[in-house]
C-alpha cells in the first residue's frame, strides 16, 4: 500500500456490511469505453471473467452465449472487436460485466461515447435486463435525462472538491422506457429540480450565471 499520496477522507464503503478493502468478485465494473481484448472473439471476451474464475469451458461458453442472445448479439459469437460497431462493442462489454453475475454493478458513463440513437437503444436494453435481474447499480452520468429515466435515486455532486450536494428520489413508475415519460410534467419537474442543484456547479467557480 502506498501512503502519503492521498488526502484522508471520512466515511467508508461496505457491501452488505463488509468493508471493501480490495478487489471484490461480487462487484462488476463497466468502463466508458468497451476495453475489449482485440485478439479475442466476442464469445471469448464475454467469457473472460468466467475463465479467470476457472469455471469449466462448457459452462462459461453457455453463459456467454446466453448473454449475447440477451443483449441482441446472437450470431456474432465468432466476430472480433474490430468487426463490430461501437454500440455492439458496448453490448459485448455489458454482457462481459454481467457474465460473472455480480451483486453490484459500477457503471462509469457506459453509454456516453455512443451516438444519440445507439445510446437510446442500449439504455432501453439495460433497463430491460435490470428489470429481469434487479441488480444494485451505481451509474455515473453527466446526462440528466439518462439519470432520471434510469435511476431510483440521483446523487448530485458539487464541483471540486466533489461532494454529494443533494439526493433526489426518482418516483417514476417502473418498468420504464428512456423516452416513454420524458416529456411528461413530472419528468420535467424532476429535471428542473436536478438542474437547479447542478447548474451552479457547472459554471466557472460555482458563480451564478449572469
Amino acid at each position: 500500500m502506498v501512503s502519503g499520496l492521498f488526502t484522508p477522507a471520512t466515511g467508508r464503503i461496505t457491501v452488505d456490511g463488509a468493508p471493501v478493502t480490495g478487489i471484490n468478485p461480487r462487484i462488476g465494473y463497466m468502463f466508458a469505453r468497451d476495453a475489449l481484448l482485440p485478439w479475442r472473439t466476442t464469445l471469448a471476451n464475454v467469457a473472460f471473467g468466467l475463465e479467470l474464475q476457472q469455471q469449466p469451458l462448457d459452462r462459461r461458453e453457455a453463459r456467454a452465449r446466453d448473454l449475447l442472445r440477451v443483449t441482441g448479439l446472437g450470431g456474432f459469437e465468432g466476430s472480433y472487436p474490430s468487426q463490430l460497431s461501437q454500440g455492439m462493442r458496448q453490448r459485448v462489454s455489458l454482457a462481459r460485466t454481467l457474465a460473472t453475475n455480480p451483486d453490484v454493478l459500477l457503471m462509469d458513463e457506459p453509454f456516453g461515447a455512443l451516438d444519440a440513437q445507439t445510446k437510446l437503444v442500449l439504455e432501453d436494453e439495460f433497463l430491460r435486463i435490470w428489470e429481469r435481474d434487479r441488480k444494485t447499480v451505481i451509474f455515473v452520468t453527466h446526462d440528466l435525462f439518462e439519470a432520471i429515466a434510469m435511476a431510483d435515486r440521483v446523487a448530485v455532486f458539487s464541483a471540486r472538491p466533489g461532494r454529494i450536494k443533494s439526493l433526489v428520489a426518482i418516483d417514476l413508475p417502473r418498468p420504464r422506457s428512456v423516452t416513454g415519460g420524458r416529456f411528461g410534467p413530472h419528468f420535467q419537474e424532476l429535471y428542473d429540480r436536478l438542474w437547479d442543484d447542478l447548474r451552479y456547479e457547472v459554471v466557472a467557480a460555482g458563480s451564478p450565471p449572469s
